[in-house]
Order: C-alpha cells, then structure tokens, then sequence
C-alpha cells in the first residue's frame, strides 16, 4: 500500500470530541498528543505549546520526524495558505521548548506545594499518601534510583532530566529525588513528558 492510500484510509478516521487531526498522517488523536503551531503577525511559524497563541494554526503529532518531514514538503504553507516561514533550527528548538515546559511545571508544582524532595522525604510522603510521580536525577545513584522505583512502581516514574537541570528548575542544590503528590499539576506533568519522549521517539513510558 502506498503512502498516500495509507493516508487515506487514516484520514476517514473519525476524530472524536477533543481531538484533532495531524495535517502530515492524517491521524486524529487526543491534543495531548499533538503540537499545534501558530503562525505569528511577522509570518514565522511558532510552536504553541499551551494553545494560547491566536491566529491561524495547523497540528501536528508530536514526533520530530513529522515535524522535519513537515518543514521539508512546505506543509505550513499548504496548510495556512500564507507565505510563512520557518526558523532555522526549528526541530531543535521544539525539542528545548518541551523540554522546558516540562522543567517548568515542576517548578510550578513546588509553589502548589505539590513537590516533595530528597529521598528521605519522598519516601516518607508515599507512604502517607500514594504519589502520581517520582522524578530522580538520570544521573543519580543508579542504586537509590532502583529503590524508589522499585517501591513506589505504581506512580509514573521519569528519569530524564539530570541533576543540574532540576535544580536550576527548582532553585535549589541537590534535587536528585522527587514526588508529586496527585494533582492536576502532577497529570499536566505527565502528558507533557509524555509528549517530550514521542517528540524524540522514545516509546516507552517508563511507567
């Protein structure tokens, strides 16, 4: 079967409430899952990440390939009908974005005082209250990784963030062992880490 036939048969799929459509395969799927990109008043192309950002937009699945295969046969034009362009270093520069908004709703999850650190302290605190997250340094101690994410397997474990990343998220030395507590932040949180990893294609999800 060709590509385009593929295409096809994907695009009568039917897209349920909340969903859209990605404009490269054709494949409807939950928003969570997708990037939409905006087109700016300068005519650049920007990623909109949080969906706040107005003008028109296309979606895309949140895959670099997609996005690369997007840049390379024009589809922003094609899409938005306009002459817009793209940055140099655009697929790179997505991947620091959702990287970063990832970093960022941890902080944010600290000032909810939904984030606990240190491995004491999250061991402690699932044993009061089961946790949605355990975030541990990917750079840690491979050992006291291994113990957090052997005792607390039920919550959603990420490791993909060193040590100096989240500590310049959090403002703080040492932030090697991490929880957050179930809440709307910690569910944020998970999808977007979720979108980070299909972005770079890591399929598994770690949980």
């Amino acid at each position: 079967m060709t590509r385009t036939r593929r295409k096809n048969n994907i695009a009568q799929l039917k897209a349920e409430p909340g969903q859209r459509r990605c404009f490269i395969t054709g494949a409807p799927a939950d928003r969570s899952c997708l990037i939409r990109f905006a087109e700016g008043p300068d005519k650049l192309i920007y990623p909109d990440l949080t969906e706040k950002l107005g003008g028109r937009g296309i979606w895309l699945s949140a895959s670099r390939r997609v996005l690369e295969e997007a840049i390379a046969h024009g589809s922003f034009r094609k899409a938005l009908h306009a002459p817009v362009k793209v940055p140099d270093g655009f697929a790179d520069h997505v991947e620091e974005l959702l990287k970063k908004r990832c970093l960022d709703l941890l902080g944010l999850a600290k000032k909810a005082g939904c984030l606990v650190v240190g491995f004491e302290k999250v061991k402690e605190a699932a044993h009061q209250a089961p946790l949605a997250v355990i975030v541990q340094a990917k750079d840690g101690s491979a050992a006291e990784k291994k113990r957090l994410t052997d005792a607390f397997s039920a919550a959603f474990q990420v490791d993909d963030f060193t040590t100096e990343e989240l500590d310049l998220a959090l403002g703080r030395d040492f932030c090697v062992h991490l929880g957050i507590k179930k809440c709307k932040l910690a569910e944020t949180f998970k999808n977007e880490v979720l979108r980070w990893r299909a972005y770079q294609d890591i399929e598994e999800n770690k949980e």
